[in-house]
């Protein structure tokens, strides 16, 4: 609005993001050009982000496409960690709002990033480490009668209110652990809203399963071990919230909202 006033405004912001769309070698200008060219005519005004004024009838629509248009955002880039998800223990998220997250990770789901699974299986077994199957998968892979088939990825939201034996499960039968979170999430995503207010135990477990990969649970002497490859992401309930050192120390990823990601989402949500 402010740079707005000028007259030679308009045309100056279309050269701009010309300019930005040339350096990437591109021959049409897009949304992310647009940005660009707004954040950098804002810094050599030396102007704060600040919003834009909406004529009150349509402030409710623009609630509305802000959330749609911040989800997307994070998508884009949460697709980029789900290319390396193994070796990313965790992905700390900072300054999107967590329904944006949810929404997020839902139209993920929608996206059809399948995974291949031995058929039949409770654990979703990777075929390429036989090394790690369950005891079922190890039986048909050595019988040479495994199916394989695809599979959504899983995404799993933590409650709140979880219990350990919900996250974990446990032995009710010699060599079988009950239904829980982590087998339900293996080689996919676990989401935490509000992680810094983890119980401690539950953290712990977390943070074991960040560590080893696995999920272990015992009775007894009995101890019985699952594959659990999954991807953290977490969402802090204050900005500098502290979160379990067990679980910190394998959040090795961090997306914050910049002033350009916030630009962006005002430009989706206009359009």
């Amino acid at each position: 609005r402010e740079m707005g006033k000028e007259e030679c405004f308009p045309p100056k912001l279309k050269a701009m993001a010309r300019v930005m769309a040339a350096k990437k070698m591109k021959s049409e200008v897009t949304d992310v050009e647009a940005v660009e060219a707004i954040e950098i005519m804002r810094a050599q005004k030396r102007l704060e982000p600040g919003k834009m004024e909406i004529a009150p009838n349509l402030q409710p629509f623009i609630n509305i496409s802000e959330s749609v248009a911040e989800a997307e955002i994070i998508r884009n880039k949460l697709l980029s960690t789900l290319v390396a998800k193994d070796e990313i223990g965790g992905v700390m998220i900072r300054g999107f709002n967590a329904d944006a997250v949810r929404t997020s990770l839902r139209s993920l789901q929608d996206m059809s990033l399948n995974i291949k699974v031995p058929k039949g299986c409770r654990y979703e077994c990777d075929p390429q480490q036989p090394e790690e199957f369950c005891p079922e998968c190890r039986l048909k892979y050595h019988a040479d009668e495994l199916e394989i088939e695809e599979q959504p990825m899983p995404v799993v939201f933590l409650p709140s209110n979880v219990k350990l034996k919900q996250l974990k499960g446990e032995i009710f039968v010699k060599y079988v652990i009950s239904p829980n979170l982590l087998t339900r999430a293996n080689r996919g995503i676990v989401f935490i809203e509000n992680i810094d207010l983890l119980k401690p135990e539950i953290a712990e477990a977390i943070g074991q399963v960040m560590s080893t990969k696995k999920n272990t649970v015992e009775k007894g002497s009995v101890i019985i071990e699952s594959p659990s490859r999954v991807l953290i992401i977490g969402t802090l309930s204050e900005p500098d919230a502290e979160v379990h050192p067990v679980i910190m120390d394998h959040m090795t990823a961090m997306i914050e909202a910049s002033d350009q990601d916030r630009t962006m989402t005002r430009l989706k949500a206009l359009q």
